[in-house]
């Protein structure tokens, strides 16, 4: 598994330098890292939500060989972005431009297992909300997976979960329910419905009809 986390860092860094500059990013390099981070990422999402629509069983031996594939991507990207971040602070859109960016946020949520790191990135990133140098959308998830990492209620319901029934999801925790649209809508967020619509629609069929 170490070797093969090693062998993956080396050619994500290889494989960076070696692509196109953005013309327009302070740190074109790192935007064109990010880019590629993402895309391997996303790569293995994709296969993961295929197994739970075809219902693949958690212990069936592709599922483990893709969990142990996201645990490597997983771990491999937590290297790369503390590096990333250190060196440059939080990546906005003036230092790697928006879809580096949002790449760049994407990959900071998942890393649940270092909340620490995660609220060092929403700290930073919160001084560049007012210079519009990133997005309150983006804010807003941040906030609510640091929330919940340090078992404290979301604030804009952006992480959902299955019901005990398993006939769709709702957002985890969250402060002020009755409120939750009118915070949502204040950040540039549409309905709880309406994200509990879009979720039920991605996995119908791993609800329960």
């Amino acid at each position: 598994m170490k070797k093969q986390l090693l062998l993956l860092i080396v050619a994500l860094f290889t494989a960076f330098q070696s692509q196109a500059q953005n013309e327009t990013a302070k740190l074109p390099k790192v935007a064109k890292q990010l880019d590629l981070m993402i895309e391997h990422d996303q790569s293995v999402a994709k296969r993961h939500i295929d197994f739970m629509n075809q219902n693949v069983k958690s212990d069936a031996p592709e599922m483990k060989n893709l969990m142990d594939e996201w645990k490597t991507v997983g771990d491999t990207d937590k290297i790369l972005l503390k590096i990333l971040f250190k060196e440059n602070g939080f990546l906005g859109y003036k230092e790697v431009g928006e879809q580096s960016s949002h790449n760049f946020l994407q990959m900071v949520q998942r890393m649940d297992t270092d909340s620490t790191f995660q609220q060092e990135v929403l700290v930073d990133m919160k001084k560049n909300i007012d210079k519009i140098n990133a997005s309150p959308i983006e804010f807003a998830y941040l906030t609510d997976r640091v929330n919940l990492n340090q078992a404290k209620p979301q604030v804009y319901g952006t992480q959902l979960k299955i019901n005990e029934k398993g006939t769709s999801y709702e957002p985890k925790t969250v402060i002020d329910l009755k409120n939750l649209n009118k915070r949502r809508a204040e950040i540039g967020l549409g309905t709880i419905e309406e994200a509990i619509s879009i979720m039920n629609g991605h996995f119908a069929t791993s609800l329960k009809k």
